[in-house]
């Protein structure tokens, strides 16, 4: 994590993600940022950061929650951290708690 200071005096914080690219991130209630990312080699997956310490949490999959398309509204309102997420055809559950994921469509 980086920091550099702006024209009006406040610091710019950067943080490294191993990723190709990202798209529409998202703020959570309790200040995280949702971002799906690509990473280098991999299919997309979801990061969950705290922009105050740069931690950084991997979540194997696409956050379901994502909005599509474009808004013309361009203040988001805040969200919870995603539970849902779409990986290798399945729609997996993401538990938080346990770090691990569980198969919810197609069961079996």
């Amino acid at each position: 994590m980086s920091s550099t200071p702006t024209a009006i005096g406040n610091r710019a914080r950067g943080i490294a993600l191993p990723s190709e690219a990202t798209w529409q991130i998202r703020e959570t209630r309790d200040g995280k940022l949702v971002v799906p990312a690509h990473l280098t080699g991999l299919h997309w997956d979801t990061l969950l950061i705290d922009p105050m310490s740069g931690a950084m949490q991997r979540i194997p999959g696409v956050a379901l929650e994502n909005e599509s398309g474009i808004r013309k509204d361009p203040r988001r309102p805040l969200v919870d951290p995603p539970k849902f997420f779409f990986q290798n055809g399945r729609v997996m559950r993401w538990n938080y708690a346990t770090q691990r994921s569980e198969v919810v469509v197609p069961k079996g």
